[in-house]
């Protein structure tokens, strides 16, 4: 407590509200049951070694043995994003790294990334 005896009441009691809201904040997370987030790895894991390819919600499904409905709606509740737009961002933050580090034209990226239309990925980079 370095600062003046006046304030020490205030910043204990700040400290104190502090550490209060982040335990509050931590009783308030739902536990998930742990077949669910080895699901969720399970997918998370496949994307990131296939990002490149096109990817269905239909072959996650397959590959967890779940509806495709479940397998989104599990994975957004993991990860808090669907499996598509994890995989966008995935060829997002590639295609940052390709930009800064290669020499390589938008086109090519856009097409090593798994994109086929240069718009699109635009949009997509934009978002």
């Amino acid at each position: 407590m370095r600062g003046g005896k006046s304030y020490r009441l205030m910043i204990c009691q700040g400290i104190m509200q502090e550490l209060i809201g982040m335990l509050a904040r931590e009783l308030d997370k739902t536990e998930l049951a742990p077949n669910k987030r080895h699901y969720a790895d399970i997918i998370k894991s496949y994307l990131l070694e296939h990002y490149r390819e096109p990817v269905e919600i239909d072959s996650l499904s397959r590959l967890i043995q779940r509806s495709p409905g479940y397998t989104v709606a599990l994975f957004k509740e993991v990860y808090g994003l669907s499996p598509i737009r994890y995989m966008h961002q995935l060829r997002v933050q590639e295609a940052c790294r390709l930009l800064l580090h290669s020499d390589m034209s938008i086109a090519h990226i856009t097409q090593y990334l798994g994109y086929y239309d240069t718009s699109y990925f635009y949009r997509m980079f934009k978002k």
